[in-house]
């Protein structure tokens, strides 16, 4: 039993010893564009807006040639919104029955994450290299949502009216490919290309506020979202209430 021990530790030191540390610095970030439509008569016009970015600071170890191994600390936010022109506005907001030149529909999204992951080089190709890696995402954020009347002719029936408010949990298994090339022997920049992502996520959210006030936990609405697929950690964006992924990630790494 001693000798296994005593291999046991024999054996991570030298992983240890002939580790290198590094840090990265990764952000990513998605502009899907805007749709325009326009509705005969009345010329309301829809206009639907979408963007996210995200940044994340990587510690770990090579521990040889093809493997890798560490922890991210990072920060996500996304911002979608919707607009309808010559809007009457509703009996909640301080000037019902008026019309409005302009009514947005927003969405904020914001979140902080913890990521383990565990990298293998596919192949090289002289100071380029082919990876996967694998991500198990921790995250924890709100997202809030509010109505926005604006009219370019009387800017007093201006107001901002909020909706609701939720806090969100999730977790995730996913495997994303990549390329790293070696700039020098301790500077690399890394690809993600999380469009082609594949993996498993689930997301718990809980209403936290409504129409600005507080929500008590009991009466909180509690929801579960699971996904699986490729590309499934954008899926959820997709239905207007959050965003976790990019199509790209760019990467720069140092090595020590």
């Amino acid at each position: 039993m001693k000798k296994v021990f005593f291999f046991i530790a024999a054996l991570s030191m030298g992983i240890v010893a002939s580790a290198q540390f590094t840090i990265g610095l990764t952000g990513g970030f998605s502009f899907p564009g805007m749709k325009i439509e326009k509705n005969g008569e009345d010329n309301t016009s829809h206009n639907d807006m979408q963007s996210s970015y995200n940044a994340m600071l990587k510690f770990g170890y090579v521990l040889n040639e093809r493997m890798s191994a560490g922890i991210g600390l990072g920060y996500q936010s996304s911002k979608s919104s919707s607009l309808e022109c010559n809007i009457q506005m509703p009996d909640y907001t301080k000037h019902p029955g008026e019309t409005v030149s302009q009514y947005f529909e927003n969405s904020k999204s914001s979140a902080f994450l913890i990521t383990p992951y565990f990298r293998f080089n596919l192949a090289s190709y002289g100071a380029l290299n082919l990876f996967v890696e694998a991500q198990v995402p921790v995250s924890i954020g709100t997202t809030s949502m509010e109505e926005e009347f604006k009219d370019s002719k009387n800017s007093k029936l201006d107001e901002v009216v909020p909706f609701v408010k939720t806090s969100t949990m999730g977790l995730g298994v996913q495997v994303v490919p990549g390329l790293n090339y070696e700039i020098t022997d301790h500077i690399t920049v890394d690809v993600y290309m999380n469009f082609v992502g594949l993996g498993f996520n689930m997301y718990t959210t809980k209403t936290s506020e409504i129409d600005g006030k507080t929500v008590k936990d009991a009466d909180a609405t509690k929801n579960t979202y699971t996904m699986f697929g490729f590309n499934n950690f954008d899926d959820y964006s997709k239905k207007g209430e959050w965003n976790l992924g990019t199509a790209f990630a760019v990467a720069l790494n140092v090595t020590f």
